[in-house]
């Protein structure tokens, strides 16, 4: 399956009301409203991660240093209290792995 990065970092939204069959009837509205905010939040967060450009790009097509942002971007989406790192910028060009720690710091 090909996956946009927008569409990546949706997936990765926690709680979504819309995995809930009963929820996607009985509370259609809920539904529909936490769709909006997930997306409002991945848009927010593929700007975070410098991705926002290529939201529409699909995620095999990325760089490898991009598709290091895209990981730390569904990380982000899951609304983690914290994120450890195992070595975030191994493999990754000097001016990336700058940018890999400015967005970790501004989270």
């Amino acid at each position: 399956m090909r996956l946009t990065v927008l569409e990546n970092l949706l997936l990765a939204a926690s709680k979504q009301r819309g995995e809930n069959v009963l929820d996607n009837f009985l509370r259609r509205s809920k539904a529909i409203a936490q769709e909006k905010k997930n997306l409002e939040r991945a848009l927010s967060v593929a700007n975070i991660v410098k991705l926002g450009t290529l939201k529409n790009e699909y995620a095999a097509n990325l760089s490898g240093g991009q598709k290091k942002l895209l990981s730390l971007g569904r990380v982000l989406m899951t609304e983690p209290d914290l994120i450890l790192l195992d070595e975030p910028t191994a493999g990754v060009n000097r001016t990336l792995a700058l940018q890999l720690m400015d967005v970790y710091a501004k989270q």
